[in-house]
């Protein structure tokens, strides 16, 4: 199978799949259906891409058939192979799919499922998180989304608590593709703290194509502190998004820390919209064996008086490999 004949295969089964599934709302719909057409025009990247100089994702892909892999019911013990307590704040995905069961929320933020809810007119400051024209696999992950979540912290909530999003696969999602997205939504003068994992379950070992999206508005004098964990299987492809967008005098700490997957590659954009917004990108690799893992991040100073900081280290052993491209644009 060459580079071209992957996303038309996934494309092709994702019409069948669309046809069979719940229809989102019309603006969803529309930006999904863009998203499929944006797939088609930019294709595989390869090495030849100068932002993909260090990964081929084309040589992987070929080994992922399956879109909407089948939801796996789990029982709430699988929390704890995760150290998540049962009163800990959690949103649980098993499969790239959220399952309501597991999961648990303060008060204090509000849950939206964007893909299955009635709500046909979605706010433009929500759906213009979703425009994209560059990024082949952010494309890909709101065209096959399977469950898109909106988690909204109210205007002066101040959560003192951690709310993990937990990321499950297990043997049923072998040869799958998994796209989960989330939007974490801070209003004015709101704290939060996240953590992210992306992990396996139990001793299973699936070869899973990873392909998550997490947004995150922060808006006017709101922080918001984030820790993503990837620690899947050895044969996951793991390519995942972050993209933040910063409001006036509000503040983003953040750590990216790869442990797992065969291959890894975290796509990071950070944009400062506004006076006094701050940024701390930070990220660790640790990688034994023959494990490959690509961070590349571009951060954009769109206003004056923004400011960034941003510090990648790594760890190999044996035959791994670890790489870092840091964009800065003022």
């Amino acid at each position: 199978m060459n580079k071209n004949e992957i996303f038309d295969n996934y494309i092709s089964e994702l019409r069948k799949v669309q046809s069979l599934q719940q229809k989102p709302s019309g603006q969803l719909k529309e930006k999904m259906e863009r998203s499929i057409e944006t797939v088609l025009s930019l294709g595989v990247p390869t090495k030849k891409h100068e932002q993909w100089h260090y990964t081929n994702p084309a040589k992987e892909l070929q080994n992922f058939s399956y879109l909407n892999p089948p939801f796996h019911i789990l029982s709430d013990n699988i929390l704890k192979d995760f150290k998540i307590k049962n009163d800990d704040y959690r949103v649980v995905f098993i499969n790239g799919k959220f399952d309501q069961s597991l999961s648990l929320l303060p008060k204090g933020i509000e849950l939206t499922n964007l893909k299955t809810s009635n709500d046909k007119i979605i706010p433009n400051e929500i759906i213009s998180l979703f425009d994209n024209k560059k990024d082949v696999f952010e494309a890909l992950n709101l065209a096959a989304v399977d469950d898109l979540l909106l988690l909204k912290i109210k205007e002066n909530t101040h959560l003192q608590k951690l709310t993990t999003i937990l990321n499950i696969n297990t043997s049923q999602a072998d040869e799958f593709l998994a796209n989960p997205r989330v939007i974490i939504w801070a209003e004015k003068n709101s704290n939060s703290s996240w953590l992210e994992i992306y992990g396996t379950h139990q001793d299973s070992n699936p070869k899973v194509f990873s392909n998550p999206a997490t947004m995150i508005k922060i808006h006017d004098d709101a922080n918001v502190e984030y820790v993503k964990a990837q620690i899947e299987s050895s044969k996951t492809l793991h390519i995942g998004k972050l993209k933040v967008e910063l409001g006036k005098n509000s503040n983003l700490n953040s750590l990216i820390l790869s442990l797992g997957a065969k291959v890894c590659r975290n796509n990071i954009e950070i944009n400062l919209n506004d006076e006094n917004a701050s940024a701390t990108v930070n990220g660790l690799f640790a990688l034994p064996t023959d494990q490959h893992c690509d961070n590349f991040s571009i951060i954009n100073h769109l206003h004056p008086n923004t400011s960034s900081h941003q510090l990648f280290k790594g760890i190999l052993n044996g035959k791994s490999r670890g790489a870092f491209t840091g964009n800065i644009f003022i």
